[in-house]
């Protein structure tokens, strides 16, 4: 059941990555997915940084962002926690 869960949580992932975001800027007027990234584990929130992501990809075992400023991010799946809301 684990294993079925996780195959469903990567394919959503991955369908994800297509398109624009659902947000957009108040300054720029261009679409973004805001995505929260924490490490694994945290339970008070300390390690959390939000991004403005103009896309994503969760690509091999790594989670890749680049944001609106055109900024490139890189998390391995295996120590973070990434939540893509959906505005």
């Amino acid at each position: 059941m684990k294993k079925l869960l996780c195959a469903v949580a990567v394919a959503a992932l991955v369908a994800g990555c297509c398109g624009e975001g659902p947000a957009t800027s108040k300054h720029s007027g261009k679409k973004y997915y805001p995505v929260k990234v924490c490490s694994i584990g945290d339970v008070t929130g300390e390690s959390c940084v939000e991004y403005a992501a103009e896309n994503y990809c969760n690509c091999d075992n790594n989670f890749r962002i680049t944001t609106l400023d055109g900024h490139k991010y890189e998390f391995n799946t295996a120590g973070w926690s990434i939540i893509i809301t959906k505005k």
